[in-house]
């Protein structure tokens, strides 16, 4: 295969999440593993577990040797295959009936492959769950050198599945590595922790050539310059601007010259991803994957098209999502803002991309890009050839050397002596505990030996108690670096050190930069219960475990004045992952370092959707807190429970939050629906919409977004995380009262968008379509005349539609008066907000396309002549000034004006 040099130079224009480090096994070490010197305990193995190589066996004369045996029976020996390391493990976990630590059970769960086989079932396990249950394995399977081993049987079983003849047919790999298994969260770990420094050396030069470059287009859908070069029109014939010399329209031009720059790029783009650099720089683990793949095609299961499979690891889960969000995957600076213009461009490379690995041209479906698929054609031999290379890796002595390490790493306590690695394997051990009788009934050998394992765990209680009492051990031998632990001789000696240390956090708290937590509203306190007293709400979800000692100092600074006086907390855990969330060592270092004030003054403490994880952690904690706190802690499961003692209305959470409390308690609304209903029917049965002109909760997002957003920078323009609006559509479908403040302002206009463009019947109803239209063209260049036509026209809406059209314009207008501020003036409002309000009724998809200029043209003039249209009288504003085709209001400057033209607006 021909290699491009990855070096060269650019195309001209046709015109922390690390893996963990593992502890290195004490090779010097004269004493048993299980009596072994440790710089700190965390979980001490019970009677009966040998803590050392052998897992499960009990020696009660062990003789310190990995090859010892003990009544005729041998511990753990240094194996030749990994194929061996399963089986012996298996027959381990069959015969075994000693205690267990975490080493020894991490290295069972990671190298059995009957228990992987129970473990991996899609039906046990929620999504959320997957997620977990991945992470933790693949963080313990990390520490202690198993994970090629554990990737082999998950992929295996991926395999065994998705090559069943009964359910599809051999060879089609139709349902092979797809959905959300253990094995595909564990295949996305391993790229999102060990892919970053590998992705940022091949795709950050190409990646910064695109995003430099403001002005460079690579958009080749004609449809959009057509539309773009109706709203610019001065009437409905081309002018001689829109064409060049040759005739052809300027649109026309740009798409030719926009493919030629697409071709180059995408090029670019190939040529880094298919180099011998990026070949020989690939992760161990990635590449090993792609090994396990190709040979399980070729030689176990016939499967004929492993290149595909392998394609969709290495394209559409290494490549192709870092090429659309590069921000994701820690390749650009967290404080480079990506616009849409150029979100667009890395979406059309991405598609050609796609299509690569995939192995198909493009079709009816994307007809603008058939043009690529010279170039798709070009470089699928090529990438089949890279793929192949991917998978022909000789990695035997490596896989060796990792063998070895295994029963060292298990006696070393690799698993034990971290927080974090514990808390993993606590993680799993829950997560199997809480579907014990679901596995049980499956009545399968595999699943009854996966809960014989967890039975000869510690209890979890035992283990956390043991580890908290460990961690405020090693806290108070290091009390000169402690935040939460100090060496005094009386009571009141403690109250002045914990103030003074106290008082020392709250001066360096004044003093820390933490503007972008309080952007993330991860602490907020807005509201008040019946009492009068203030509700604190904390939300786990938003705060990063690099960041934990600032959240810390941010709560002192934000608390200080508040805990003066009686308050109350919720401290939501909802949608937070174990990766990111705090450990318990942390919530005990808060409780230590607050002063008195915050204890006293707190009256009840709401942990709201607590994990198995934290309910087992408050049962441990009684050694460590007050028994007056503890009558103020309640765990609360729903919403519902909070609601009883802070009304709703008084309390609008995170919506973020309430959303998962609805799908995790599967609550049903008793509300009319506000998305998808007519707007007569949404003002008459909706309970907060009855008596009222406009739909409430839609007239609150639109006041909160004058009132907050109004200046921002392409605000209606850019487009919210849809995932994000999806659920606030629930939670406004649902009656919810929806806290705007944790909103972010382009999901809101998204949000916003949304319900005007499901309304079933538009707000110019489509019985008024054709009339608007009609009235545009024949007014030709009179603004006065279009401007008495629409007056004749909104005078015939219904009384809610006029009413909700008042106060769209309302903020519209307003909106284009901060043109210089927001980007956004009355025409470039209109582009984004005609499609939404006057739509037609035809079936003919042309039909929008083409009239796409007088709709735009005619939402134009109500923004920018808003008094004439919906005021009886005119507001005497000054920034209302009269539109005309020549002159639009708030118009910028000729360099602004050409720049917003080749923006990609947004006409969702």
């Amino acid at each position: 295969m021909s290699q491009n040099n990855p070096s060269s130079s650019p195309p001209a224009k046709a015109s922390s999440y690390k893996v963990l480090p593992t502890t290195p096994p004490n090779n010097n070490s004269s004493t048993s593993s299980g009596a072994q010197t440790r710089s700190r305990t965390t979980i001490r193995p019970l009677p009966g577990s040998s803590g050392g190589g052998s897992v499960g066996h009990h020696h009660p004369n062990n003789n310190n040797s990995p090859s010892s045996t003990s009544g005729g029976r041998p511990s753990l020996p240094v194996l030749p295959s990994q194929d061996n390391l399963g089986a012996h493990t298996h027959r381990l976990v069959s015969t075994v009936k000693t205690s267990l630590d975490y080493d020894q059970f991490a290295q069972i769960i990671t190298t059995s492959p009957s228990l992987l086989s129970a473990l991996h079932s899609q039906r046990l396990l929620t999504s959320s769950e997957v997620d977990e249950m991945a992470s933790a394995l693949y963080q313990l399977a990390s520490a202690l050198s198993t994970l090629c081993f554990m990737n082999k049987v998950l992929i295996g079983i991926e395999f065994e599945r998705g090559t069943d003849t009964s359910t599809t047919p051999t060879g089609s790999g139709l349902v092979i590595m797809r959905g959300n298994t253990i094995a595909t969260k564990i295949m996305d770990n391993v790229v999102k922790s060990e892919g970053v420094n590998y992705l940022k050396s091949i795709l950050l030069e190409p990646m910064k050539k695109v995003l430099l470059d403001e002005a460079l287009d690579l958009e080749i859908d004609p449809s959009k310059f057509e539309a773009s070069s109706r709203m610019e029109s001065e009437t409905d014939l081309p002018s001689l601007e829109d064409t060049n010399f040759e005739g052809k329209p300027n649109h026309e031009i740009r798409v030719e010259e926009n493919l030629e720059n697409l071709n180059l790029f995408c090029r670019y783009f190939l040529d880094r991803m298919l180099s011998r650099e990026a070949l020989d720089t690939m992760p161990f683990n990635i590449r090993y994957i792609c090994k396990i793949i190709y040979e399980m095609c070729r030689d176990k299961y016939r499967v004929e098209n492993a290149e595909t499979l392998i394609a969709s690891f290495v394209f559409l889960r290494l490549f192709n999502p870092t090429i659309v969000y590069p921000e994701s995957r820690e390749i650009l600076p967290t404080e480079v803002k990506i616009h849409s213009k150029q979100r667009r461009n890395l979406v059309l490379i991405s598609k050609v991309v796609q299509q690569i690995a995939n192995g198909f041209e493009f079709g009816a479906k994307e007809t603008f890009m058939i043009p690529l698929n010279p170039l798709i054609n070009e470089y699928i031999e090529k990438a089949k050839k890279f793929l192949v290379e991917c998978a022909t890796l000789d990695c035997e002595k490596k896989l060796e050397a990792m063998e070895k390490q295994v029963p060292e790493k298990v006696k070393s306590k690799v698993i034990s002596n971290d927080d974090q690695l514990i808390q993993d394997a606590m993680n799993v051990q829950m997560l199997i505990k809480a579907h014990e009788k679901t596995i049980l009934e499956k009545n399968n050998q595999n699943c009854k030996d996966l809960i014989n394992v967890l039975s000869r765990l510690p209890k979890i209680e035992e283990a956390i108690k043991t580890e908290m009492l460990q961690h405020s051990s090693s806290s108070n031998n290091n009390s000169s670096h402690s935040l939460t632990s100090s060496s005094v001789t009386s009571k009141e000696d403690k109250k002045y050190q914990d103030s003074e240390r106290y008082l020392e956090l709250l001066e360096k708290a004044k003093q820390e930069d933490v503007r972008d937590l309080e952007a993330m509203n991860v602490l907020t306190c807005r509201h008040t219960d019946p009492q009068g007293r203030p509700v604190v709400i904390f939300s786990e979800e938003k705060i990063r475990k690099e960041d934990l000692d600032r959240t810390l100092l941010y709560m002192i600074a934000k608390l200080d004045k508040v805990v003066e006086n009686d308050y109350v907390m919720i401290w939501c855990v909802s949608n937070s992952t174990s990766q990111a969330r705090p450990g318990f060592s942390w919530m005990l270092n808060v409780y230590r370092t607050i002063t008195r004030k915050y204890k006293k003054n707190l009256k009840s403490l709401y942990i709201l959707h607590p994990t198995m994880m934290i309910k087992v952690i408050m049962k441990c904690f009684s050694p460590f807190v007050s028994e007056k706190f503890w009558k103020k802690l309640h765990l609360v499961d729903s919403i519902q429970d909070i609601y009883k003692d802070i009304p709703e209305e008084t309390l609008p959470l995170p919506p973020t939050t309430i959303a998962y409390d609805i799908m995790q308690n599967n609550i049903k609304s008793n509300q009319y629906a506000l998305f998808g209903a007519p707007l007569e029917d949404i003002m008459t049965n909706r309970k907060d919409c009855i008596g009222c002109l406009v739909p409430t909760p839609i007239k609150n997002c639109m006041d909160f977004m004058r009132e907050h957003h109004a200046d921002t920078r392409g605000i209606f323009r850019i487009s919210g995380n849809q995932a994000t609006v999806n659920q606030l559509k629930i939670l406004l479908n649902h009656g919810t009262n929806v806290d705007l403040h944790h909103v972010d302002c382009h999901v809101l206009s998204s949000l916003i968008k949304l319900f005007f463009r499901e309304l079933p019947d538009p707000l110019f109803k489509y019985s008024m379509y054709d009339e608007i239209i009609k009235s545009v063209k024949e007014a030709g260049s009179s603004t006065s005349t279009i401007i008495e036509s629409l007056k004749t026209i909104i005078a015939k809406l219904p009384q809610y539609h006029l009413e909700l059209a008042k106060e769209l314009f309302s903020l519209l207008y307003y909106l284009q008066t901060l043109s210089e501020e927001n980007m956004m003036n009355a025409h470039n409002l209109a582009i984004v907000f005609g499609p939404n309000i006057i739509r037609s009724n035809s079936p003919n998809p042309l039909l929008a396309l083409q009239d796409n200029g007088p709709l735009t043209y005619a939402t134009e003039i109500m923004i920018g002549y808003y008094d004439q249209l919906f005021t009886s009288s005119p507001s005497g504003n000054d920034n209302a000034r009269p539109v005309s085709r020549n002159h639009r209001p708030q118009a910028l400057d000729a360099g602004d004006l050409e720049q917003l033209k080749n923006l990609n607006f947004d006409q969702q």
